[in-house]
């Protein structure tokens, strides 16, 4: 469909944010562009929403956009008072799309109506790289998908296709596994040897109390005999419970 299939209709550019840097924007026909009025099937006849080509940003000439139109009605019928015409440039779409310190990634991007481009996006940003996709792509079987569907019959679809790049990969190809891996094994280690020092020490010294013991009770055994060992154990043992009853 052309402009001339809607010969007659006049769309006049009443308001425009931010403001147009040419007053000679102002009253403009959108109906003497492409995109717009090969979308007018839709929001014109069909009376709803639609994704148009993808055409070039007015304000950055070399930065691809597309259009989301939105017809407004007459309170009383369908028929088309006016639209919104809101212009969604690619680049600010993805710009922000990775996080800070993320290597570079291709996005290839394709539309049902034969445009074709493709951005480099990182942790800093994006940027248009060129019209049309790359001829040699050496992760052309690595790749995500993401559509967006056009509205109407004839608007157009979009797809994303992001790839990864070199310096994408060597993000992951690094040692951080193996340095972790290291400090997980050296911890552990320093905890099982303080463990068994531990019980070694525990050990030892229950061998000098029972070896103290020992000798204790042969000492009482050769001085006195076996009924005065016993009232002196019973002393002991009484003057033990007396203190634990008196408490601290």
């Amino acid at each position: 469909m052309t402009s001339a299939s809607y010969e007659g209709y006049f769309a006049p550019q009443w308001q425009y944010a931010p403001l147009l840097s040419s007053e000679n924007q102002m009253n403009k026909n959108r109906f003497e562009v492409a995109e717009f009025s090969e979308a007018a099937q839709v929001f014109v006849d069909e009376a709803h929403e639609v994704l148009s080509a993808t055409h070039w940003n007015p304000g950055n000439m070399i930065t691809p956009a597309m259009s989301l139109i939105v017809p407004a009605h007459k309170p009383s019928s369908m028929d088309t008072a006016g639209v919104l015409e809101l212009h969604l440039d690619w680049e600010t779409l993805i710009n922000d799309a990775v996080p800070v310190g993320t290597g570079d990634l291709l996005v290839e991007v394709e539309d049902t109506c034969g445009s074709r481009f493709t951005y480099t996006v990182n942790g800093t940003g994006a940027s248009f790289l060129k019209e049309g996709f790359l001829f040699t792509n050496p992760y052309s079987d690595r790749f995500v998908t993401a559509s967006i569907a056009s509205f109407g019959s004839v608007g157009c679809g979009h797809t994303m296709t992001v790839f990864p790049t070199d310096s994408f990969r060597a993000d992951y190809n690094n040692n951080d596994s193996v340095l972790y891996t290291t400090l997980v094994l050296v911890v552990f280690f320093v905890m099982i040897m303080a463990f068994l020092a531990y019980a070694c020490a525990v050990r030892s010294r229950q061998k000098t109390v029972k070896s103290t013991i020992d000798k204790t009770t042969a000492i009482v055994s050769n001085i006195f005999p076996q009924n005065v060992q016993d009232r002196i154990y019973n002393e002991a043992k009484q003057q033990v419970e007396n203190e634990r009853m008196a408490g601290p």
